[in-house]
């Protein structure tokens, strides 16, 4: 058994104390003995990676360790958290519902490139089972009308784009 001690940044183990423990038996394990052995000035670190707290000693020698860092360390914060994200919501203003499917929602992350669908562009055109014609205008940012440009940053709110229809009113002259 090895108690080490490290730096504040978790590097550069010395060897505090050793111990030699002959066992017969096949499993070996830390215990909550071994892990009150006080370092003046030190904490054990239950999470430190170089700990080695079970083995089996038939295999071969078996050397368990316990790392201890500084008391004043800041414990490891881990990974960084996910960055929040937002969701990007497509509707339809002017069209009967289920004459066309709208693009799916999309999440993203602030400032990550949104590029709004462009499977929908100005004057395509749906009907609906009685001929009537419906063609497509351009996204807007709210139901009445604004602006989307097709490629934008992601602000850190939800966003929601209207596709714009329009009932078609052919240009013909009734005779």
């Amino acid at each position: 058994m090895e108690w080490y001690t490290v730096n504040s940044d978790g590097t550069s183990p010395n060897l505090n104390k050793f111990e030699t423990r002959t066992t017969g038996e096949t499993q070996v394990t830390v215990t909550d003995e071994d892990k009150a052995h006080e370092i003046p000035g030190y904490v054990y670190q239950a999470d430190y990676s170089g700990n080695v707290l079970s083995g089996d000693p038939t295999t071969g020698s078996l050397v368990l360790k316990l790392y201890y860092l500084p008391e004043d360390t800041e414990p490891d914060p881990g990974p960084d958290p996910e960055p929040q994200k937002y969701t990007v919501h497509y509707s339809w203003t002017g069209l009967p519902a289920g004459l066309a499917t709208p693009p799916d929602d999309g999440s993203y992350s602030v400032h990550a490139p949104v590029i709004v669908d462009t499977g929908f562009y100005n004057g395509r055109q749906v009907s609906d089972m009685w001929g009537t014609v419906y063609t497509f205008s351009g996204w807007n940012s709210w139901t009445e009308g604004g602006y989307v440009p097709t490629r934008f940053p992601m602000p850190a709110q939800n966003v929601t784009i209207y596709g714009a229809w329009t009932l078609y009113v052919p240009d013909f002259p009734w005779w």
